[in-house]
């Protein structure tokens, strides 16, 4: 069974014993639905995971369209971009402190 902690009174719940990067079993799929279908949010913390993985994923509750598809993957082309940026003004930023 899936461990899942409750976020608050009126919905949500955090999911906290998945690598979301493994395939899930049929057991582990339906608990999701179910879990979905009571709390209505879910939450994943930590999860380094790749588009494919994403698609994977939400394939579980229903079909990915082709324009899901492209938007996810535009989504994590703007995060690689936005952490690169981040991670070279850190390193700037500690440059110029030493």
């Amino acid at each position: 069974m899936t461990q899942a902690k409750l976020l608050s009174a009126a919905l949500g719940v955090e999911i906290t014993d998945l690598d979301l990067r493994q395939p899930l079993s049929a057991d582990q799929q339906a608990e999701l639905r179910r879990l979905l279908d009571e709390y209505q949010v879910m939450v994943f913390r930590n999860q380094q995971i790749s588009v494919e993985d994403q698609i994977r994923v939400l394939g579980i509750f229903g079909k990915v369209s082709d324009e899901e598809r492209q938007l996810l993957a535009r989504i994590s082309q703007e995060l690689e971009r936005a952490h690169g940026a981040a991670a070279k003004r850190t390193m700037a930023s500690s440059e110029k402190k030493a």
